[in-house]
Formats: structure tokens, sequence, C-alpha cells
């Protein structure tokens, strides 16, 4: 995966470009708070610099103060995650942000999506956040547009199963009303439960759907109003937006593929 990550932002605009690992040391001028940036480039290379001005592989065209900010090249990388899932867990990340890099993203078609992908969160401050793990979500499965499972968790032997999503509806309508429990017994509990809430059917198709403008696979669920809408990071991992009916923010996470192409 290609990653770029950003550990304090306050920097001014930067459009150096740069053909190799010795001019990502290129210096530049810095702001009175100057970020720390480490990327790895689609040569590979490892980055680290104190420095508000360059550009690897001109991919990176512009740092805005207080907010990440950046343009795709078409002969660099397909896109980007802004920061490493480390950095996430500090609460930095707005919705605005994710929303930048979701959109920067290229979408991907329904055959793309077909496998097995283990998921995880990407943390911007949702009520969900977090949620998902606690209740030792693993990822979703699509066997054909026509069957998908949607919630694959893990049981307490460490098996997976597939939740029928309508359990979850009452407590996904709260979402943006009360707290929601992320406890390690809770989920211990939920583990314990999932007998009941397993099913053998598939729960949801994926079709592709108009999202902020652009066409992409999109898994739509058969029993409530939700819709997850996929973006490429790379070959084996697409960046994912929860958009339910009525929530007032998106919630996000990332797939990775357990089955990866050859």
């Amino acid at each position: 995966m290609h990653v770029l990550m950003i550990i304090s932002a306050d920097v001014h605009d930067a459009s150096v470009p740069s053909e190799s690992p010795d001019d990502f040391e290129r210096p530049g001028p810095t702001s009175s708070s100057a970020v720390e940036i480490a990327a790895i480039c689609p040569t590979q290379y490892v980055v680290h610099s104190r420095q508000t001005n360059f550009a690897p592989n001109g991919f990176i065209s512009n740092f805005r103060r207080g907010m990440w900010h950046f343009e795709k090249c078409s002969d660099t990388l397909p896109g980007i995650v802004m920061t490493s899932f480390e950095q996430l867990k500090s609460g930095e990340t707005t919705t605005e942000q994710a929303l930048e890099a979701f959109d920067a993203m290229d979408p991907v078609d329904v055959d793309f999506m077909i496998g097995n992908w283990k998921g995880e969160g990407f943390a911007t401050g949702h009520a969900l956040d977090g949620l998902l793990e606690a209740y030792h979500w693993h990822g979703k499965r699509f066997e054909n547009p026509e069957e998908v499972h949607p919630l694959v968790f893990r049981t307490l032997l460490g098996n997976l199963t597939c939740v029928n999503p309508a359990f979850l509806a009452p407590t996904l309508a709260m979402v943006d009303r009360l707290p929601m429990p992320k406890f390690a017994a809770i989920g211990r509990v939920f583990q314990a439960m999932l007998p009941v809430f397993s099913t053998r059917k598939s729960r949801a198709r994926l079709r592709m759907t108009t999202y902020r403008g652009v066409s992409s696979a999109t898994m739509i669920y058969d029993q409530i109003p939700v819709n997850d809408v996929f973006r490429k990071i790379d070959d084996d991992a697409v960046f994912g937006i929860m958009d339910m009916k009525r929530m007032k923010t998106p919630f996000f996470f990332i797939l990775r593929r357990e089955d990866q192409k050859t």
C-alpha cells in the first residue's frame, strides 16, 4: 500500500516535483509548526523529512493549512490513504479529511470486489468507531453480485460466521442519539450469542451506484437502509463509506483482500 503520513498539520502550499530518493530531502520553507512527513513512494523508498515543500513523483501538489490537500497524477499512484491507521487513533482525522481522501481515489467495478475481505475501522470521531472491532467483526464476503454476506464475525471458537444485519437495525437507529457500548465484556457476550444472530443466506448485493459524483461498486443491504460505497486504495485494498439513511455523518472503514489476486 502507498501511504502518506502527516503527524501534525500547519503548513504552506508545496509543489516541488521530485524524481529520485535524493530529491525527497530537498530543503524547503517551513511554517511556524513544522510537519514531519513519512511517505512510501511508488518506487518503495521510505522518506522521513521535517519540511513542508516536497512532492514525491509529482503526486502531492499542495498541503494547505489545517488540512490535507492532494491531487492525483495519472502516471503515479492510483489512490492514497492519508495517514497510517495508528495515527488515526489520535482522533485528529475529521470527516472532511476522510471524504477528501475518498474523493481522490479511483472507483472500482463489481467484479473487483468479488472475494473475501478483512475489515478494519478508519477513525474520524464517528459514534461507530471501534464498535465493530469490539464485537469481533472480521469483514465481508462477496461471492457474486447477488450473493453477498455483509457482516462476517469471528466466534468464540475462532471460526467465522455471517450475521443477519436485521438484528443490528435497532442499534444503528440509535447511533446519533446514544453512546455505543464498546466494552470487551459486551463483545464477548455478543460472540456467545452469535448462533442466534447468524445466517447462511445472502443479505446484500453488489451494484454500481453514483455517490459524490462518481460511479463505483456499492454493497446494498437487503434489510436496512445502508449502502457501503467502495473506492480503490490498491489492487488488494479499498476504502469504504457506510452511507445510512438519516445518519448525520458517514462511517469509514478499510477492506483488505484475503484471497489476493495473482
